[in-house]
């Protein structure tokens, strides 16, 4: 019910409205009982007893209520527009944020499977071995105390112990004789 409240009211006239009297306080029409300036509001989350004018504050949904009387009832109405109605729809997602720093290296995977064969690779130099050259009968002999240091020798007397190259020099026989 809309209450047509008088113009050019003066300071304390009084307005009766249904089982409600309202005071104007100078400023607004106060209903009675409340002190000029307050307006008890109750706080909780189910609706208390109401008289025309009470406000109520539900604490579950976060609405303000009034208690309204109009013509053929009184109720509890929102007391603003900003009744939260549903949820909309999911908005566009944001910009894309900044890179993050990198993170701690992970744990060693394992060993993958061998790869495959290479291909065959130059020929390499000659290594040291029995040197080129000799002669049908001759003998490989170490020349020093240095290793690889051998010659063929064909002064070599076949078991006797006459071989005079090898009682001369000290040189000793490093293989047998080269058959032919």
């Amino acid at each position: 019910m809309l209450i047509n409240f008088p113009n050019t009211p003066s300071t304390n006239d009084t307005y009766t409205v249904g089982d409600t009297t309202y005071i104007f306080d100078g400023v607004k029409w106060v209903a009675r009982g409340l002190a000029s300036g307050d307006l008890a509001v109750s706080i909780s989350d189910t609706a208390p007893t109401p008289t025309v004018g009470s406000l109520w504050w539900d604490s579950t949904e976060g609405n303000l209520y009034i208690y309204y009387e109009d013509e053929d009832s009184t109720q509890w109405v929102p007391a603003t527009s900003a009744v939260v109605g549903p949820e909309g729809p999911e908005g566009p997602p944001g910009p894309q944020g900044p890179e993050g720093e990198d993170g701690e290296p992970g744990a060693l995977g394992p060993e993958g499977p061998p790869g495959p064969e290479g291909p065959q690779g130059e020929d390499g130099t000659d290594g040291v071995g029995i040197p080129i050259g000799g002669s049908q009968g001759d003998v490989l002999i170490k020349s020093s105390a240095d290793d690889y240091d051998t010659e063929w020798s064909s002064n070599v007397s076949g078991g006797t112990g006459t071989n005079s190259d090898f009682a001369t020099t000290g040189r000793a026989i490093a293989m047998a004789i080269v058959f032919g």
